[in-house]
């Protein structure tokens, strides 16, 4: 059973790899044998989760980098590419929530900041969509690969 779902020597890029949920998914893939581009907008979390999983016996490599930047996300692309020499596994982690696009029970959806849900419509959306165009398109050319896309346990239910 392992053998059928390894991911030994996959190469794997995770957004958000600095925040709890997308650096324990690093930790879980690089503990499997693949080998990580730990991708997040925070160097100093980013440096953590990188040393962690080389601590630890994995093989990975952190890139600061911005979701909502498309052009950086492809040269960051080309970097893991120039390294590794493919990538197989995407996981977008990266999210959030802005204290203004959230609404206390006292409030209703007029007092909304909208340029603070601008900002978190922006993330949560394209924040996926445009990773998954810089590395999907490798995937694509080569014919295989996988995108996985995390969601907030905050999705089951309404913050606002």
């Amino acid at each position: 059973m392992e053998t059928i779902f390894s991911i030994k020597d996959k190469v794997a890029v995770i957004t958000g790899a600095g925040g709890v949920l997308g650096g324990s998914l690093a930790k879980h893939f690089a503990l499997q044998g693949a080998k990580v581009a730990a991708l997040d907008i925070r160097k100093e979390q980013l440096d953590v989760i990188v040393e962690l999983l080389r601590s630890s016996g994995g093989e990975a490599v952190g890139f600061v980098s911005d979701v909502l930047d498309y052009e950086k996300l492809k040269k960051t692309t080309g970097e893991i590419v120039e390294k590794w020499g493919t990538i197989d596994i995407l996981i977008n982690v990266a999210g959030g929530n802005l204290p203004g696009a959230t609404l206390r029970e006292d409030q209703s959806v007029f007092d909304m900041e909208i340029e603070d849900w601008k900002k978190v419509t922006d993330l949560n959306l394209n924040g996926t969509v445009y990773p998954t165009l810089a590395v999907g398109k490798i995937m694509a050319e080569k014919g295989s690969g996988s995108v996985i896309n995390i969601s907030s346990m905050a999705a089951y239910s309404a913050i606002t």
